[in-house]
């Protein structure tokens, strides 16, 4: 729209080309188009200027005002025809109230414009939908007085096309991610681990669950779905619930059929250091429960399946980052994948659930995964894979003889161990006379710690080697020994009796420490 310009207005454009900078104020009426306000260079909307928002750039600062005046529960919505590249993007009201809320939406019709901002605030509630792209550079900050809470995306409007936030995120008053590709072959595509490549959100630093947050997997007035959602986060902290839901994925009738119904998995690569701002001594720990929706009601008709899911893959950028997961409850299925760094979890937690496959595919310095609770808990498994190897850290606690003897458990469910590579038990100590609590006369069938356990007929086909393989303890030398039986991996230290044998053990041990040297 064009506006007349007075000679004040022209020397402001000027000075504002001079400097690469200008602050705009709009204001605008619920159902209006950006393209389309009025733009003024003063708060005070006095002054209007002509501004081709393509134009725009992240030097400058854009306030959107008037927003739900007069009436607190009007929704006010707001479009976006095109891109928009702003440093600062703020919503502001004179006498915001809990219940007002404005949403910015791509104009109907359009599908691929791109939101850049630097920072985001908000002094009411605020959601981003429609098919867009957003990027933050910087922080969010949103209204945190709101009774009701911000989204990126919304499971009753529509999913974003993909979020990217170039930093951390503090989840204050933001109740939802839906973000999702409009690709609809990729949305219905299987597991592909390249689509991280170009990830649905992104979350660069740590993202910190003051609030339970919720990853949508499904939009019901669009009527979209996605079959696998990837996400990056560098890492995760918070006391507070993330969740996993696909309850708008089932569309009923009126005589009460489905008319979709699939399952959906949230592919969550954790990809931080210990360097990512707000992570100490580089360990990050979500004590909150994680949670996945297997149950929905469709016109008075209980539904019943794995409808929503949940993949963890563990990809620290160089190895450094510990990631612990200590909630009571990690409702999840979609398995847990070892590339880098060391995830610890909690093995006492009360899902009841098998967690799908634990694959040990070494890319880094380290990748590990570990107990994060009280020494004696029992994760379970489906199976485990072995590709480039990796590191199972065990607690154990015991006297002597192992009269007493505790230890971490992974339980597998349906098959053993697969795969060729080296997996290094980790005993955590190096200190002899504790190790000497794993000493056994033989480590065989139904002697050893049972470290991993499985139903009879599975077997193991990795090489296990310690971190530490041999010990010594009163005089005496113990190597260590692992069985596969057939109920489980048996493990432990036994007495080396001459040095013949001797040389034949550490003959072995150099050879499979060799290999997993070679696959490092």
């Amino acid at each position: 729209m064009i506006k007349s310009k007075s000679l004040a207005c022209l020397i402001l454009i000027g000075s504002a080309m001079q400097l690469g900078a200008m602050d705009y104020w709009v204001r605008f009426n619920s159902d209006s188009r950006l393209e389309e306000a009025t733009f003024y260079s003063d708060s005070g909307f006095q002054n209007e200027v002509e501004v081709d928002i393509s134009q725009l750039t992240l030097a400058d600062n854009l306030y959107i005002d008037g927003v739900a005046v007069e009436n607190s529960n009007t929704l006010s919505i707001l479009y976006l025809g095109s891109n928009l590249t702003v440093g600062n993007l703020n919503f502001i009201i004179d006498e915001p109230s809990a219940t007002q809320q404005v949403i910015l939406r791509t104009t109907p019709g359009v599908s691929d414009a791109v939101l850049t901002v630097n920072n985001v605030s908000s002094d009411l509630r605020l959601a981003f939908v429609g098919l867009m792209s957003v990027v933050i550079n910087d922080s969010v900050s949103l209204y945190q007085g709101s009774t009701y809470s911000s989204s990126f995306g919304h499971p009753d409007y529509a999913p974003l096309n993909s979020l990217t936030i170039n930093g951390g995120l503090d989840n204050k008053k933001m109740s939802f991610l839906v973000a999702f590709s409009k690709d609809s072959v990729r949305r219905d595509a299987d597991y592909d681990a390249s689509y991280f490549d170009s990830a649905d959100s992104s979350i660069s630093g740590l993202l910190n669950l003051s609030e339970n947050l919720t990853y949508y997997t499904a939009v019901s007035a669009t009527n979209m779905y996605a079959k696998n959602v990837y996400a990056k986060v560098g890492a995760i902290s918070g006391a507070s619930t993330l969740a996993v839901n696909a309850r708008n994925a089932y569309v009923a009738s009126s005589g009460g059929a489905v008319s979709r119904g699939f399952a959906a998995t949230l592919n969550l690569m954790i990809t931080g250091t210990s360097a990512t701002e707000g992570v100490s001594g580089g360990v990050s720990t979500l004590s909150g429960n994680i949670e996945t929706i297997d149950a929905i009601s469709a016109n008075n008709t209980q539904y019943t399946d794995d409808l929503s899911d949940l993949r963890i893959v563990m990809n620290s950028a160089d190895g450094t980052l510990t990631q612990v997961l200590s909630g009571n409850t990690l409702k999840f299925s979609g398995g847990i994948d070892i590339h880098s760094g060391t995830l610890l979890v909690n093995y006492g937690e009360n899902s009841g659930k098998s967690h799908g496959a634990l694959t040990l595919d070494k890319t880094n310095n380290t990748a590990a995964f570990g107990n994060s609770s009280e020494v004696g808990g029992t994760f379970s498994f489906t199976e485990i894979k072995v590709v480039n190897g990796g590191t199972i850290r065990v607690q154990f606690s015991g006297s002597e003889w192992n009269s007493d003897l505790v230890y971490d458990v992974i339980a597998l469910t349906e098959g053993g161990v697969s795969g060729s590579g080296v997996v290094v038990i980790d005993f955590g100590t190096t200190e002899d006379p504790f190790l000497a609590n794993l000493v056994f006369e033989d480590v065989g069938q139904g002697m050893g710690a049972k470290i991993i356990s499985w139903e009879e007929g599975n077997s193991s086909s990795a090489t296990f080697i310690a971190e530490k393989s041999l010990i010594e303890d009163g005089g005496e030398l113990y190597a260590f020994r692992a069985y596969s039986g057939t109920d489980g991996l048996y493990v432990g230290y036994v007495q080396v009796p001459e040095p013949g044998q001797l040389a034949v053990i550490l003959g072995a041990a150099a050879l499979g420490f060799a290999a997993w040297r070679r696959r490092r």
